[in-house]
Formats: C-alpha cells, sequence, structure tokens
C-alpha cells in the first residue's frame, strides 16, 4: 500500500477518534503515529477526504464522512482492513447475537462493511456510536455464526484468536 493511502486511513482513524481542530496538531499527531508529514500535504489529505469542521458545546473539530459502500480493488480492500483492524477493540458472543465494540465513532463504518458482505448466517446489524449488535439468522447454530463472523472480517480473526 503507498504512503498516501496509508497516511490517509491513519488521519482518518485519528479523525474518527480525536477531537483536533487545528491542522497543527493533526499534523503533530500523526508524526507521533510515524508519518512525517507537513500542514501542507494535511491541508490537501483533508480536502481529498471532504474533511470539515463541526462545532459542539463551543469546540469546533474536523470529521470525516461515513464511507458509503463501493466495489473494493485490492489497496482498498488493505486500507479497509487497516482501519477496521485500528477501529475494532472487542467481540463478545451471546448466543445467537454478538456484540462488537469500536472506537468511538467507528460502528457505523464497520456495521456497513458486515453488512455488505451479505453474510448468511447475519440477520442484520444495528450500530450505533461505538457498539454494534449483529443478530443471527433464524436456525443457524451459534458455532457457524461464529465461525462466519470470524471469516468476515481480520480483525474478528484476531480477536478471535487471542
Amino acid at each position: 500500500m503507498n504512503k498516501t493511502l496509508l497516511r490517509r486511513n491513519a488521519l482518518r482513524t485519528l479523525l474518527r477518534t480525536t477531537r483536533l481542530d487545528k491542522q497543527k496538531d493533526i499534523v503533530a499527531a500523526l508524526r507521533k503515529m510515524g508519518f512525517n508529514t507537513s500542514q501542507a500535504l494535511v491541508s490537501v489529505d483533508l480536502r481529498r477526504m471532504k474533511a470539515y469542521k463541526v462545532r459542539d458545546n463551543g469546540q469546533s473539530y474536523y470529521v470525516v464522512p461515513e464511507p458509503t459502500a463501493y466495489k473494493y480493488k485490492s489497496e482498498e480492500k488493505e486500507s479497509v482492513d487497516y482501519v477496521t483492524n485500528a477501529a475494532v477493540t472487542s467481540l463478545e458472543f451471546a448466543q445467537h447475537m454478538a456484540v462488537v465494540k469500536t472506537r468511538p465513532g467507528m460502528a457505523r463504518g464497520i456495521a456497513m462493511e458486515i453488512d455488505a458482505k451479505n453474510l448468511p448466517a447475519v440477520a442484520g446489524t444495528i450500530a450505533g456510536h461505538d457498539t454494534i449488535f449483529i443478530a443471527a439468522t433464524t436456525g443457524i447454530d451459534a458455532d457457524s455464526f461464529k465461525e462466519e463472523l470470524r471469516n468476515a472480517l481480520t480483525a474478528f480473526e484476531t480477536l478471535l484468536q487471542s
């Protein structure tokens, strides 16, 4: 994956998990993550990602729009895996339901990825700010449900191995 795509994925994750209102603060945070970047490059990235500022309780900060469903090329698939692995923090099962915890603001995008896969074992998802409920289809056993989710996203596979 090229450096630009990696940097933009890191920036997208950063903006979804941290409230930053100044480009110099974004540059500093990206540098802590290992990206040697400049304010000019961050400005271009923000514009290309269609980032914008919002105001909440007197504080303004950058946000990026939620991803829309799209067809994957191999590079885009890698970037989705990168973001997903950074966003998903836990996965718990309760019989025929799974509860996924994510970093703040990431649940909706992850749920869209799960829904886009049209998994036979998944009846549907409900996403909040940082939590996703995944319901199994009627008649599927809990082990099959768990196995299908394990194979759906690399983040789930990683969590279920531990």
